[in-house]
């Protein structure tokens, strides 16, 4: 199964198995390249809500 977030897919089963760190790290310098790094993090941030089926919070980000 996967979550499509603005015609990016995302692996549920491989995602949900990382940290918010490391799922972060290995997607926030190859997608959404046209944002600034804030926009890309907040994105990722829903996905992996989403992948995670509960609300994740950004701190500890920086």
């Amino acid at each position: 199964m996967e979550v499509v977030m603005n015609g990016v897919s995302f692996n549920r089963d491989i995602c949900s198995k990382m940290t918010r760190k490391q799922f972060l790290s290995a997607h926030e310098n190859v997608f959404f390249l046209d944002r600034d790094i804030e926009d890309r993090r907040k994105i990722l941030m829903d996905v992996y809500s989403i992948i995670k089926g509960k609300l994740v919070t950004e701190e500890g980000l920086s």
